[in-house]
């Protein structure tokens, strides 16, 4: 398994255990998340961190499943599926 995918798996992993946050260790200063629907992040450390902030507004139990990679170069596409709840209700994403 490639080092980016093993990231990407350590980083879910570290989310759904409630493990603090490795921003500069799990993101490059040049990250850029691409999200439809979604407003617009800061590029780097700063959106990567407003990224994960978004994800604490959400209740507990929130859990965070990678459900396919697919890898090319040096580039990971994840599928994630996030569920927890939202102002008392179920949310899935």
């Amino acid at each position: 398994m490639s080092q980016q995918k093993e990231l990407l798996r350590e980083l879910a992993a570290a989310h759904n255990s409630g493990a603090p946050d490795r921003i500069s260790d799990w993101f490059t200063e040049d990250f850029r998340l691409h999200e439809p629907g979604a407003p617009a992040l800061p590029v780097g450390h700063e959106g990567a961190s407003r990224m994960r902030a978004r994800l604490r507004t959400l209740t507990p139990p929130i859990k965070l499943e990678i459900l396919d990679m697919i890898e090319e170069g040096d580039r990971v596409a994840v599928r994630w599926q996030l569920t927890a709840t939202y102002e008392g209700r179920p949310f899935e994403q």
